[in-house]
């Protein structure tokens, strides 16, 4: 093989790009190419596979999003993320991603078990340590004490 020079590589490159940048709707499928995903059904898989995570540790979550709801977010989600050329493929992607799809709903399970945990050792303390109660002697029921006599303010009455 030969070498290529700079100018023909830079061509390729080109042409390699406006390649890339046509709207392949339309254009037939070559064969073995697989059928284009639907932005609205990848985003769908999205929501449902990160309502499932996270279903351990917010055990609501499935209530919330059902399937009607999940669908109709993921098809008002594509003409925003359109407009910011944002795909699934670029979020969803990515060894930090699988990291965080497992590592995350893990510790706020464990966070939430561990919160659950020390409510239950915190009632079980107070129960068992809780010492006996004490019998208070009745009181006088003047707070003023026992030879004081309370009059509402007023001047007590001239005993004589």
């Amino acid at each position: 093989m030969g070498v290529i020079d700079a100018n023909t590589m830079d061509m390729l490159r080109r042409k390699a790009h406006a390649a890339e940048s046509v709207e392949p709707e339309g254009l037939p499928l070559l064969p073995g190419e697989p059928e284009p995903v639907d932005p609205a059904v990848e985003w769908e898989m999205s929501l449902t596979l990160l309502v499932t995570v996270l279903s351990p540790a917010l055990p609501y979550l499935p209530s919330i999003y059902t399937k009607d709801t999940i669908k109709a977010l993921a098809a008002a989600i594509v003409p925003v993320a359109d407009k910011y050329g944002l795909n699934v493929g670029g979020l969803m992607s990515g060894p930090e991603i699988g990291l965080l799809l497992v590592a995350g709903p893990l510790a706020l399970s464990t966070y939430v078990a561990h919160q659950a945990w020390r409510e239950q050792q915190d009632a079980e303390r107070t129960v068992d340590n809780a010492p006996p109660a004490e019998v208070v002697p009745p009181q006088s029921r003047s707070h003023l004490g026992e030879n004081m006599e309370d009059t509402g303010g007023r001047l007590p009455a001239v005993r004589g």
